[in-house]
């Protein structure tokens, strides 16, 4: 035989069939290695060498083992941390919900994150709402509603299991307050690390230092820690 081609002697037919076969048994097998590895291409080298399959005769199957032997490797792949990184970074819009302290006072969150706006891939804008209650530096207890909007510039991009880092920073306007219903405009500066916990989640801290301005009575200011989770919007 030649090339793993049963030549059966004295029968020209036959070793012509056997031929044929063989071609068609390559062409499935590419077919095959094309469905377990979509849109990659598939090279001569993953394609098993003629001499690697037996002698077929008239009816004889390629041997499971074969098969399963070549198609193990496409199915045991894994994403590396690149691709991981990449397809957190696809997410566009995110929504932020966290709790902590802004101003030094208890405070609550509910926003919207823009990542990777004009094609700027380590920038992120967070637009929400945030409810602030605490004591003003006069010792009186207000309730106070804020819209915020901050920019987040990127230091390295979070994925399973691996923290990311980031700077952000904004304005915020405090738009009703205990006793008024108009406030003037404050400011917040942080620094913060998440992780991710899903494929489109991830958990985050923030820490940093905010203002609140009523513009009637002393300015809220102090330590802003800030405890939350993203997901895909």
């Amino acid at each position: 035989s030649s090339k793993g081609v049963l030549v059966v002697p004295g029968t020209e037919a036959s070793n012509i069939a056997a031929s044929k076969k063989m071609k068609l048994e390559k062409n499935v097998l590419k077919k095959k290695l094309q469905i377990e590895n979509p849109g990659g291409a598939v090279s001569q080298e993953s394609m098993p060498a003629p001499e690697s399959l037996p002698s077929l005769g008239a009816g004889q199957p390629v041997p499971s083992s074969v098969l399963g032997k070549k198609m193990q490797p496409l199915r045991g792949l894994k994403p590396t941390l690149k691709e991981r990184e990449k397809a957190k970074a696809e997410v566009p819009l995110q929504i932020a919900v966290s709790l902590g302290l802004s101003a030094n006072i208890p405070a609550c969150s509910l926003g919207l994150v823009w990542n990777h706006p004009l094609d700027l891939d380590l920038l992120s804008i967070k637009t929400g709402i945030l409810y602030a209650q605490g004591k003003d530096p006069s010792e009186t207890d207000r309730k106070n509603a804020l819209v915020f909007a901050d920019g987040i510039w990127r230091l390295s991009r979070p994925a399973i299991d691996v923290v990311g880092m980031y700077v952000g920073g904004g304005v915020n306007y405090l738009f009703m307050t205990t006793g008024r219903v108009q406030g003037t405009t404050g400011g917040e500066v942080y620094i913060g690390l998440d992780s991710q916990s899903g494929r489109n989640e991830s958990i985050y801290v923030e820490l940093g230092y905010s203002a609140i301005r009523t513009g009637f009575s002393p300015t809220y200011k102090g330590l802003n820690v800030m405890i939350g989770v993203r997901s895909k919007a």
